[in-house]
């Protein structure tokens, strides 16, 4: 595995060298030109791509319970509105008579909380009402990944059966499914809404899978094209508005595609970023994208199309943009830190020190309307945050 990645590294270095404009490698060129902003060696970058995480929780769990007593103390300063975020109580478990993995959170518009579970199972909560739980939807026979809500309220999710389900709450306690879509050969791992008609998944199968939705009374999911890019698994998808750009992700790629938004028309793909395989690892801010590339967190320059400034981080594997324009990374699977883009310089600023969140590993971090922040992780916990 590691001989692989090397010989990928010396294609990238020598595609570089013969100046090819087509495959070439912005991050390499980034760091000969800025020796001192970031210090990435070719170490990390193999640790990384081989994904060794077993050594890292253990190391980890051991230091967590060192300082078990002290981090339940710690607070997260956030300078931009000067409140504070602190970590108030394990809310709930996904499920009440087992611990289950939580895989994914969703802040549902009308003051609801949706978690994907590894029993199967999406549940529904009333953030009002101590988030007490309204419904659970069994639509899945494997482990459900990642949902999203659709612009008309509906709910689309992905699982491991290699299916996407297009759910309708019909009230606060009943459900409704109203379609199942198989078209991947290998399990769904995102799916987005890219336009009021258009929906968008990503697969294990390396497929990018585009559905139209049926204009009428029974707005139907169909299929409408498949977007190839990558020789395999994808794991993040994401439409940047304001700049109209696409961008999809896999780790064994080792890169980035960025295309037009809605044409699809093919721009340009970065090697050496290597992210991570969680579906949030970019977002745009400010008409740039902030990414997070496993060993920093990238920013990149949508009308250059080049990295133009990259911030050397630990082991960063989720984000999510807060309301305050703000935005949280999870880093070395228990901690979460809070950053802060500055647009004239194109920089990022670290607003706090990371916090230990959790006993397991991250899997989910959400802001609710009312600013309170959720996170859940694997081992089935999901806490409230002030």
């Amino acid at each position: 595995m590691i001989n692989e990645k090397v010989k990928m590294k010396n294609n990238f270095n020598e595609q570089i060298k013969n100046n090819d404009k087509k495959n070439i490698s912005y991050l390499n060129i980034y760091l000969q030109n800025n020796p001192n902003k970031v210090n990435i060696n070719n170490n990390n970058k193999e640790k990384l791509l081989i994904n060794n995480k077993l050594n890292l929780q253990k190391q980890m769990s051991l230091k967590n319970n060192n300082n078990k007593t002290k981090n339940q103390s710690t607070i997260i300063n956030n300078n931009i509105n000067n409140n504070k975020l602190f970590i108030n109580q394990e809310i709930f478990r996904t499920v009440s008579d087992s611990i289950k993995p939580c895989y994914y959170i969703l802040a549902l518009k009308e003051n609801k909380l949706a978690s994907c579970s590894f029993d199967c199972s999406i549940k529904i909560y009333d953030t009002l009402n101590k988030f007490k739980l309204l419904m659970k939807i069994k639509a899945h026979k494997n482990h459900v990944i990642y949902i999203t809500q659709l612009h008309d309220l509906r709910l689309i999710s992905c699982s491991r059966d290699y299916t996407l389900k297009v759910i309708k709450l019909l009230s606060l306690t009943t459900y409704k499914i109203e379609q199942t879509l198989k078209f991947h050969k290998n399990e769904v791992l995102k799916v987005i809404q890219i336009s009021d008609k258009s929906i968008m998944s990503c697969s294990v199968d390396s497929q990018i899978l585009i559905y139209g939705i049926n204009e009428g009374k029974d707005n139907l999911l169909y299929l409408q094209t498949n977007l190839v890019l990558h020789k395999n698994k994808v794991e993040s998808i994401y439409e940047a508005k304001k700049s109209k750009k696409f961008l999809s992700a896999s780790i064994k790629d080792c890169c980035v595609y960025i295309c037009k938004s809605p044409t699809f028309e093919f721009l340009t793909k970065f090697y050496d970023i290597i992210i991570c395989d969680r579906p949030d690892v970019i977002y745009e801010i400010k008409k740039n994208l902030i990414g997070i590339g496993g060993v920093g967190i990238y920013i990149i320059d949508c009308e250059k199309l080049q990295i133009v400034n990259v911030l050397q981080s630990n082991l960063t594997e989720l984000f999510y943009k807060l309301q305050d324009g703000s935005f949280l990374t999870i880093e070395e699977y228990y901690n979460i830190r809070q950053y802060k883009y500055d647009n004239k310089n194109n920089t990022i600023k670290l607003l706090n020190e990371k916090i230990n969140a959790h006993k397991k590993c991250i899997y989910g971090i959400q802001q609710l309307n009312s600013g309170m922040i959720v996170s859940c992780d694997f081992g089935g916990a999901i806490k409230l945050w002030k």
